[in-house]
């Protein structure tokens, strides 16, 4: 990620991310035909990954 970073203008950046422990796939529903991230699935999916990004957020901030 740091390498991928240091070609961007900081606002550009990736503040935060989660690997996941499985790839998206069509056939899993994760993503369209065309390759579209369905948004409202990988929300209901990933729910503990996307939260901890405000929990952690809320500590460094608070």
């Amino acid at each position: 990620m740091d390498k991928a970073d240091s070609r961007l203008e900081r606002w550009e950046t990736a503040k935060q991310f989660a690997i996941l422990p499985h790839e998206f796939s069509v056939g899993h529903g994760g993503i369209t035909a065309s390759l579209k991230i369905r948004r409202e699935t990988a929300g209901q999916r990933h729910t503990a990954a996307i939260e901890s990004f405000f929990i952690e957020d809320e500590i460094v901030s608070g």
